[in-house]
């Protein structure tokens, strides 16, 4: 019975702490249903009632960290200067990466950008701030405490593949996804997942996965005009996609549709995978050496 429940080091299995992971993320739901209730009946302003399920999950990850003994900066909330760089460089790899995808299919007239009359600075800078805690409680549930268990249990490859399948079908609900424009952006979102969990891979940190999904969502969104994964969103531009195929436009799903995010994904995967990374630079001494931990 002990080694259902502990490993050869007589330490509790992977499993089990994911296990306990989703557990304690099902139990907060009645927490969640009843804090933004009482939020909103108090008239607390939108923006803090929108934080309420980023802090749950903190909260969950907090409580599984400090009974596993390790602390925030090795599940990749650092917290200084070093995660602020990466996270806003991982911003601008994000836009960059939108905008690689966004370029071929204006130069081909596939699109047109008009200035939204209703765009403001507050707009957009709103828009960044409700795609980073989208970006955020996602990157907690998708890069954070589970998939680093799923690297322990069964190697970095394996882990990718798993999550990457969840992420994707975790989107097959949203607005806009069917047909073959689910075909296409599910295989896109897995692409995605992939180039955020080995940005996790080659930091060991949240920061960089995080911006990366921040800047492509909020250049897309807010500054753009498009949908985002079939979202609806307000920016300072709008984009109105001209008489081409789905498969080239993404129609309203979004550019995560279009066979150009497809390959722009690609592009980018393989030049993080070219990337060596930070690996040799841990945020602290209990970090584990980059020699001890299976290299993918």
């Amino acid at each position: 019975m002990k080694n259902i429940f502990f490993n050869a080091d007589n330490k509790i299995r992977n499993g089990w702490w994911i296990v306990l992971f989703i557990g304690l993320i099902v139990a907060t739901q009645p927490l969640y249903r009843l804090l933004t209730g009482a939020l909103k009946a108090l008239n607390t302003p939108p923006w803090l009632v929108e934080a309420t399920s980023v802090f749950l999950v903190l909260g969950v990850t907090v409580i599984c960290v400090q009974l596993k003994r390790q602390t925030m900066a090795q599940v990749g909330l650092a917290g200084n200067v070093r995660w602020l760089s990466e996270f806003f460089g991982g911003v601008a790899g994000g836009a960059t990466w939108l905008l690689l995808v966004a370029l071929p299919l204006w130069l081909m007239g596939g699109v047109s950008f008009d200035v939204n009359p209703d765009a403001t600075a507050k707009l957009v800078g709103y828009g960044f701030y409700t795609f980073f805690l989208g970006a955020l409680l996602e990157e907690l549930l998708h890069r954070g405490f589970i998939f680093q268990r799923l690297i322990d249990g069964t190697g970095f490859m394996v882990a990718q593949i798993i999550m990457a399948m969840v992420f994707a079908l975790g989107h097959l609900g949203n607005p806009e996804m069917d047909g073959l424009t689910a075909v296409r952006a599910s295989l896109d979102l897995v692409l995605a997942s992939l180039i955020f969990g080995l940005a996790y891979w080659r930091t060991r940190s949240l920061a960089l996965p995080t911006g990366l999904h921040l800047g492509w969502n909020w250049m897309q969104g807010s500054v753009l005009g498009f949908n985002v994964s079939g979202h609806e969103t307000g920016g300072y531009f709008k984009a109105t996609l001209a008489d081409l195929p789905d498969w080239v436009s993404g129609g309203q799903f979004g550019l995560e549709g279009s066979i150009l995010s497809l390959l722009g994904s690609t592009i980018v995967l393989v030049l993080l995978w070219r990337w060596r990374g930070l690996q040799s630079q841990p945020y602290n001494a209990a970090t584990p050496p980059v020699s001890q931990i299976a290299q993918p």
